[in-house]
């Protein structure tokens, strides 16, 4: 509380008269804010603004301390005759000035005549920005930016990446907080920094900063290459699941990591030959498919988008994939319908019908998979990347998005399902598509994901 300013706890029970006031800016007290984003309270992002938000609760609820039309009027004449014992400023003549104008002379040039700004730095200035300290990387191009993670060991290794930018510098601040947990702009927590892609220059500039190991707990660690794999297939839920907003960024994000991978293995070839080995045992051994050997078939499909002996366009290699998706859904059918999955004399359009509603969600993650495989697998993505500062040209982010929302509207059976992922040729008629689907019956009883159910007796 401003010295010499008399508001008190005659005015509000949450005045501590002598040290100040207080407001929920730190967490989320369930008392005073019941009904509060889980992710509102502090975070690095918050500013002077953000403050005067948290005081507009706070003033308006004072907590059963009802002032009188006396007590009010009081505090009102105290406002208009405030003066600050220090400085001088007041309510009639505040410092500084609220008419104040700006010294053009410490504004940066980008900021003072944004027409010299090329499109694509334009647009690099409004979305590669550090929100905690407030500089895009046009403001300060030796700025280091990536994505705040949460990596974590418990029974198994949990994952997530944030898609919001980040700044080295930030993080730095933020690590060094001792007793403060790490808290992106959006309120999340995170324990690790990845460092991305942005152009050639920007790597070279801050290449110390990658490594290809990071380091979780005294006992356990992620290459760089996992980590990549797995952060990519989770943004791919992202997309399928977000927001607009929050899908753009996911798309944004997927692109940012590929980028860096594909720069990664073509920087270490030991690397892209491990990853190569595993794709290649994959399609040339039945086998080696199942899930002890590939646990998620998701980051096996972002492999195969960085592979260099197997592709999604080969109609093989992809039969191959589909294959082994397919047995691997059958088990959730079963929970879902298990009379579609059993019962031979139901009619074949209505059993593939039921067998496709049982596995959409499955279905579109894996269409989802292709397409991106599709817009940003071409041998343009990297120099188109590089061009833009590190983001997708706009035009295959919307065009990306309005593939998602067709996938969503129109992916309703398995005839769609065909031509979308381009196996006509392999799946020709109803007869062979329920073919397929009873051979994947098989190779999932085989492989010990669905093993139907003995009778009750």
């Amino acid at each position: 509380m401003a010295a010499g300013y008399a508001f008190n706890s005659n005015h509000h029970h949450h005045v501590f008269d002598g040290s100040g006031i207080c407001c929920d800016v730190l967490g989320n007290f369930n008392y005073m804010h019941e009904s509060a984003s889980g992710f509102s309270g502090w975070t690095p992002a918050a500013n002077f603004t953000t403050l005067m938000i948290y005081l507009q609760p706070f003033f308006a609820d004072p907590d059963g301390m009802i002032a009188s039309g006396d007590t009010i009027k009081r505090l009102r004449v105290m406002d208009e005759e405030y003066v600050c014992n220090e400085c001088g400023h007041s309510t009639k003549s505040p410092l500084p000035p609220l008419d104040q104008q700006c010294d053009d002379s410490t504004t940066p040039e980008h900021e003072r005549d944004s027409s010299k700004l090329t499109p694509e730095q334009a647009r690099a200035h409004r979305e590669i920005a550090c929100p905690v300290m407030g500089l895009s990387i046009i403001d300060d191009p030796t700025m280091c930016m990536g994505y705040p993670l949460r990596l974590r060991q418990a029974r198994t290794l949990e994952v997530e990446l944030f898609p919001e930018f980040l700044s080295y510098t930030a993080f730095e601040q933020a690590k060094n907080a001792r007793g403060c947990a790490m808290r992106t702009s959006t309120g999340h927590d995170y324990t690790h920094w990845l460092p991305i892609f942005l152009t050639p220059a920007h790597f070279s500039t801050h290449q110390t900063l990658h490594k290809l190991n990071f380091a979780i707990d005294r006992n356990h660690s992620i290459s760089l290459v996992d980590l990549l794999v797995k952060t990519m297939n989770k943004q791919v839920l992202a997309v399928m699941n977000g927001s607009s907003h929050e899908s753009e960024s996911a798309i944004v994000a997927y692109a940012n990591l590929l980028r860096l991978l594909r720069h990664v293995l073509s920087m270490h070839p030991n690397l892209q030959t491990e990853l190569d080995s595993s794709v290649r045992r994959f399609i040339t051994s039945p086998n080696r498919r199942t899930k002890t050997h590939v646990p998620d078939l998701g980051e096996f499909y972002v492999k195969l988008c960085v592979s260099t002996v197997a592709s999604l366009d080969d109609l093989t290699v992809r039969e191959t994939v589909v294959r082994e998706t397919f047995a691997r859904q059958i088990r959730w059918i079963r929970q879902a319908d298990p009379a579609c999955v059993d019962v031979v004399g139901m009619p074949m359009l209505q059993r593939l019908q039921r067998l496709f509603d049982g596995s959409v969600v499955s279905n579109r993650i894996t269409t989802f998979v292709m397409e991106m495989a599709k817009v940003f697998g071409t041998p343009a993505f990297c120099s188109n990347m590089d061009r833009h500062f590190g983001l997708p040209p706009s035009s295959v982010i919307v065009g990306f998005q309005e593939r998602v929302k067709t996938i969503k509207a129109k992916l309703v059976n398995y005839d769609v399902l065909v031509r979308g992922w381009g196996l006509q040729t392999v799946i020709a008629s109803p007869e062979a598509m329920l073919e397929i689907l009873m051979d994947a019956k098989a190779q999932s009883a085989r492989a010990g994901y669905d093993v139907k159910p003995r009778r009750q007796h």
